[in-house]
């Protein structure tokens, strides 16, 4: 039995999910049929439509919801638990044991899942969807919902397959704990801190405020009762302030007063748009006895009507803490954090000049980052790259003891894509680079450059390079085809840096400008124990944090024809290998995604055309025979880029023709892989010829590829 909180929490960290519709009557328990151990249905309707086309999106490691009718006496239909995809769809003879009247209707789809959770105490689906009617039936979402209202009551579709998108998911993690969605009709109660009990939550405040006179303060006695109520959930002592903004953010200061320690800002609807950042660096250095300073604008489409747009900081505020746990969507943004030089506070670090290098990054962004607790499962949540948990774990593994990485691989295994996944699942923002032969340290560390000044001439300004922007932001580093850069040259004195396990300190023959306009050394420090970066006594001081990496790609076969790196910089950095998926999983994703791209295109999946696209991409992707034979692996990437170019040229003209579409789409991606390659032309010709019968198709193909490789080459 799995609790309420454990289920809410699987559906926080979802991007997304699918919902089962179905009854008790139709599984068989003990068997492979059972609730939570296969999703089935007929793979056509009557008809020959496509009714149940969803049956083929689900990827491995997708969410399941299970909706099952219980029965009239045992609350109706409820949500029962939850699963998740093993594999993707199949297409079977067999029959299910309790199939009723779809018995006939073979042949069936079906998809294999693992992991069943039964929740200890069902959700009701129509207490669900009465609590949050104005969720469910929202005009952007309702059709994509398998939930709908009608005349005699609450129903839900009939549909048996239906994705979950991010709203419903954040509505039923809600409802799971507890909390009933905001209504601005009737006096139905709410927890919490953003909406709270009678509707007097800091969103009914906020409205309170705006939509009265700018003069009103009749606010100021339901935010002094909101501040009383909501001390002891967050612990928070601060004292607060609400003002309306006036066009431009001007001359609404006044109202902060010496006790105040955050300001709560509330931005009219035709002043959204204006330059919230700089109204948070004046304020702030205007009333330095603030510790926070929030920017709400209206939006009927968040929570309680109100959206937070932008924040600045000067510590932490378990205010943000407890909206994002009611659901309240921080921006992703990096907020305003003023550091401190001993005890004197440092202003301006936000500047038209931008030229700090010391400038703070959020608290806790990077420093409380524990890369061992981030899971396999939360990065496949967020990559969905099917059979990619290999590379994931060893990379994880390699974070967790303070390694970086790098995904090695053939072009289109989703080296990226896994990186990108990966930080996302630590809830990381990340900057991503591609490398280039021109790298030097100006581009990783930094370096001068000219820049106007106001008599009209020029001044040299320091500006960072990547890493060190990456480091100074709070946001991990993605440098794509790394091995493009000559690495040595690029990442110079940072060596010492990256190769250290203990405390180390990198002095840099470089001169940054400090608030004073002198001139001061520039200080790369790597701390064993947690810390932000700080401006140090005797210089600009940048510390790299715990949390911070840098993850890199490289394909394996780019590396004989570019940069080679140094041992030095190899034994800095875990060399991970990213292949291609096994021939099932690989087969799977091919005809799964072009059978989506057939349906969104309007071409008939069931057309010889279509099918001998789809079979001649998984032959020379896919399978060993392939195009892996000629020693050029090809991740799933180009496979359906192949693909979804081939089926995109069928709807064009029906009469083109499965093998001309594809040896088409082969000419365009795959065939600039082999610029120069003379050696493997007639072997590359003889697969085209051994796959496609067209002879005409395949000359003309044998052709277009002569202009990449020069020919093939005699000996």
């Amino acid at each position: 039995m799995a609790s309420r909180e454990h289920i809410a929490q699987l559906l926080s960290g979802a991007p997304f999910a699918w919902v089962e519709i179905s009854d008790f009557k139709n599984k068989e328990p003990g068997s492979a049929w059972d609730l939570g151990r296969r999703l089935w249905s007929p793979e056509r309707a009557r008809g020959n439509r496509d009714r149940y086309k969803t049956m083929r999106e689900p990827n491995q490691g997708d969410l399941v919801l299970h909706f099952i009718d219980m029965g009239p006496k045992r609350g109706g239909r409820v949500l029962l638990g939850v699963s998740r995809v093993s594999a993707p769809v199949r297409v079977d003879d067999e029959i299910p044991p309790r199939a009723g009247e779809w018995e006939a209707r073979g042949p069936f789809a079906v998809i294999e899942l693992e992991g069943f959770e039964r929740l200890d105490e069902p959700l009701p689906l129509v207490a669900f969807v009465k609590d949050f009617r104005a969720e469910v039936t929202a005009a952007k979402t309702a059709s994509a919902y398998p939930f709908a209202f009608k005349a005699d009551g609450i129903e839900p579709q009939l549909q048996y397959l239906t994705r979950a998108p991010r709203p419903l998911l954040e509505a039923l993690a809600s409802a799971l704990r507890g909390r009933v969605a905001f209504r601005r009709e009737g006096n139905e109660s709410v927890t919490g801190v953003w909406l709270d009990d009678g509707g007097q939550g800091l969103a009914s405040i906020l409205r309170m405020k705006l939509e009265d006179t700018p003069q009103s303060t009749k606010y100021v006695a339901e935010l002094r009762a909101w501040v009383e109520r909501t001390r002891a959930l967050t612990g928070d002592l601060e004292t607060n302030v609400l003002v309306l903004s006036r066009k431009g953010y001007t001359a609404r200061t006044g109202s902060v007063k010496e006790h105040h320690r955050r300001l709560i800002w509330l931005v009219r609807p035709e002043e959204v748009g204006l330059d919230a950042r700089k109204a948070i660096v004046g304020v702030m250095k205007d009333r330095p006895e603030l510790v926070s300073v929030l920017f709400f604008e209206p939006d009927d489409t968040a929570i309680g009507g109100f959206r937070l747009i932008d924040y600045g900081l000067k510590g932490e505020d378990p205010l943000l803490e407890a909206l994002s746990d009611e659901g309240v969507q921080l921006p992703l943004i990096e907020p305003y954090l003023l550091p401190r030089r001993g005890s004197q506070q440092v202003e301006g670090i936000i500047s038209d000049r931008a030229i700090h290098v010391g400038r703070a990054r959020p608290a806790g962004k990077l420093d409380d980052i524990d890369w061992s607790k981030i899971t396999v499962a939360q990065v496949m949540a967020q990559a969905r790259i099917d059979g990619s948990e290999e590379p994931i774990l060893r990379a994880l593994a390699a974070l967790s003891s303070g390694m970086n990485v790098i995904f090695v691989g053939p072009p289109g295994t989703g080296k990226t894509s896994l990186a990108r996944a990966i930080f996302a699942a630590a809830n990381v923002t990340t900057d991503v680079r591609c490398a280039s032969d021109h790298w030097t340290t100006y581009d990783t560390i930094g370096g001068y450059f000219p820049e106007p000044n106001e008599d009209g001439g020029q001044r040299l300004v320091f500006r960072r390079g990547a890493i060190l922007e990456s480091i100074v932001a709070g946001r991990g580093l993605i440098i794509d085809e790394i091995n493009r850069a000559d690495i040595d040259k690029a990442f110079g004195e940072l060596f010492t840096v990256f190769g250290s396990v203990e405390a180390v300190e990198l002095r840099l023959p470089m001169k940054v400008e400090n608030d004073e306009g002198e001139l001061e050394e520039l200080i790369i420090a790597k701390a064993a124990a947690r810390g932000g970066p700080v401006l140090g006594g005797s210089g600009a001081r940048v510390e790299i944090p715990a949390g911070w990496r840098l993850i890199g790609s490289m394909n394996d076969a780019d590396r004989a024809s570019l940069k080679r790196f140094s041992l030095a910089f190899a034994r800095r950095f875990a060399m991970i290998p990213v292949r291609s998926p096994a021939r099932d999983v690989y087969a799977g994703l091919i005809e799964s995604r072009l059978r989506t791209e057939a349906d969104r295109l309007a071409v008939d999946s069931m057309s010889p055309s279509f099918v001998r696209v789809s079979e001649l991409v998984v032959a020379f992707f896919a399978e060993t025979t392939g195009i892996a034979a000629l020693g050029a692996p090809l991740g799933p990437g180009f496979a359906l880029t192949v693909g979804e170019q081939a089926v995109a040229e069928l709807s064009k003209d029906p009469t083109r023709g499965g093998e001309r579409a594809f040896l088409s789409a082969l000419e365009l991606y795959v065939a600039p892989q082999f610029q120069g390659a003379g050696a493997k032309h007639r072997d590359f010709v003889e697969l085209a010829r051994d796959l496609v019968d067209d002879e005409e198709a395949v000359t003309s193909f044998d052709e277009a590829l002569a202009a990449w490789t020069g020919g093939a080459v005699i000996y």
